[in-house]
């Protein structure tokens, strides 16, 4: 079978950090999914496929069209029409329909009259119930996503790069898109953490060490093969040590022998010629020369066979060591934390006023479907939008995660972030806890920008968490999106240890009951 895209010999360094090693892969028509911990290079591959990040050595080579999504798309600075066409166009469609089109206008539309009703279609099937000229400032994460992911599937030959594509989409929302993703004739590579999404795919890449492998099947088969490979490196481990002890057992009886026969020899010195004696003796120092030799060769190929299966497990064990993020303990004694009374939103399709009490303690989910308001009302009761009408009182301390990280500048490296946000803290400090959140050697000193998607949601958790102020509520809006599973598991457990209150918009239905989240506002 011909390869859309061949990988031959790709290595990748940034800065004096290896990514990539001669690394070569081939991928097939279908769908393929990329799966690695957080940081490991996923969107880096899918860059460099594209073209957008360039190689130390090594080629690419394609043989169709495509098309890369990254996460966080589209620009704010948009229209919904400019995501799915030449806003151009539209323009002159609008003239057209008030009657003031030019004869210019008219020719550089003559093939395209079928356009408005694709848009509009496209909207429909994505479920985004708003104009075309909507700013995508007012859209929600999950309508950006939305958006970008339907102008790809519109081009239907074109192979998807697709970066967390299920990121910020609600349960809708990734049902069109994994149907979205199965009917698209073009093929598609799916970086994802999504395991809902990952069993729809045909085979699974990881990367792993540097370098790529591959695993036939869906994420299911893909963990049975990972199981069966970990199992196998545990016996190969065993019985190493088995076949280790077993020859010091050899070498120290094969000594204790020679000196026995050494010490009858010298009982029988007085009855034997000196020339016999001498001969015997050659021969046993012969026997045992060769034989220690031996046995040093077979030595050293063991211990060489342990140095290569010690890195593995070396490298297996940082891999699942556990992280460690705790938050800054509550100290409020108040009870009630959050009250909403009447609470109009500024946008939304939620028109109905809200009223909310959320009590120390207390963990709410604000649910919805995208584009309901569920982002707006967080940011309403972080001030940074101004409702409507109604009431809106805090009290305590707040801090406030975006979907964006955008009180983070992303020019600047983690530590620097993190000390012009909280600067009574030692730089011994944080890089201990970004050590323990796998952000280890320079990677706390290169530009967020650099860094990937869980890997900047660590850096701000860590913002919002542990300052030298306690917090009492906590705004999480979806910050289960960009984290692997095991980073993710590591957030469950920060949150069910914290003794403030938690407000949390999440689609993830296993990530929800794994908190305890004990009330939910619907603003369907």
């Amino acid at each position: 079978m011909t390869a859309i895209c061949t990988l031959e010999n790709i290595s990748l360094i940034f800065g004096d950090t290896p990514i990539f090693h001669k690394v070569s892969l081939e991928l097939p028509i279908g769908i393929t999914g990329l799966v690695a911990p957080n940081g490991s290079g996923k969107s880096t591959l899918l860059s460099v496929l594209h073209g957008q990040a360039s190689v130390t050595g090594g080629k690419v080579s394609w043989r169709r069209r495509h098309h890369l999504v990254k996460q966080l798309n589209p620009r704010l600075d948009l229209r919904i029409v400019d995501c799915l066409a030449d806003g151009h166009l539209y323009e002159v469609f609008l003239r057209v329909e008030q009657g003031h089109a030019s004869e210019d206008d008219l020719i550089s539309v003559a093939d395209y009259w079928h356009l408005p009703l694709t848009w509009q279609r496209q909207l429909e099937e994505a479920k985004i119930n708003a104009p075309l000229d909507t700013p995508i400032e007012r859209l929600s994460g999950g309508q950006r996503a939305k958006l970008s992911l339907a102008y790809a599937f519109s081009l239907s030959s074109d192979y998807l790069l697709l970066d967390e594509p299920s990121n910020h989409l609600d349960q809708s929302g990734r049902e069109w898109l994994q149907e979205k993703i199965l009917n698209h004739a073009g093929g598609a590579l799916v970086a994802s953490h999504d395991v809902e999404l990952l069993e729809n795919v045909r085979q699974i890449i990881e990367i792993y060490q540097r370098g790529l492998k591959t695993y036939g099947g869906a994420y299911s088969a893909y963990m049975q093969q990972k199981e069966s490979e970990q199992a196998a490196l545990l016996q190969r481990a065993e019985d190493n040590r088995k076949e280790f002890n077993q020859l010091n057992n050899v070498r120290q009886k094969s000594l204790h022998n020679f000196a026995t026969r050494q010490r009858q020899g010298k009982g029988k010195r007085n009855s034997q010629s000196k020339s016999l004696m001498d001969s015997q003796k050659d021969r046993a120092g012969k026997g045992l020369g060769k034989l220690k030799r031996k046995l040093e060769q077979r030595q050293l190929q063991l211990e060489k066979k342990r140095e290569e299966i010690s890195k593995i497990t070396v490298i297996e064990s940082q891999r699942l060591r556990p992280q460690k993020l705790s938050l800054t303990k509550c100290d409020s004694r108040k009870s009630i934390q959050l009250h909403l009374e009447n609470l109009q939103l500024p946008y939304g399709s939620h028109d109905k006023p809200i009223s909310l009490t959320v009590r120390k303690g207390e963990r709410w989910r604000i649910a919805g479907g995208n584009g309901s308001g569920k982002s707006t009302l967080l940011k309403v009761i972080a001030g940074q939008l101004k409702a409507l009408s109604g009431v809106c009182q805090t009290r305590g301390s707040l801090c406030y995660l975006d979907q964006g990280f955008s009180f983070l500048n992303k020019e600047l490296s983690a530590l620097e972030n993190l000390f012009y946000l909280h600067p009574g803290r030692k730089e011994s400090e944080w890089r201990t806890m970004l050590g323990s959140l796998r952000l280890r050697g320079d990677t706390p000193l290169l530009p967020l920008r650099l860094l990937s998607g869980g890997e900047q949601l660590k850096v701000a958790l860590l913002a919002v968490t542990r300052g030298t102020i306690a917090t009492d509520l906590i705004l999480l809006d979806e910050p289960d999106n960009h984290l692997d599973l095991d980073s993710r598991q590591l957030l469950v457990n920060a949150i069910m240890d914290f003794s403030g209150a938690v407000l949390l918009v999440s689609h993830d239905l296993s990530f929800i009951n794994a908190i305890g989240v004990d009330s939910q506002l619907n603003l369907d």
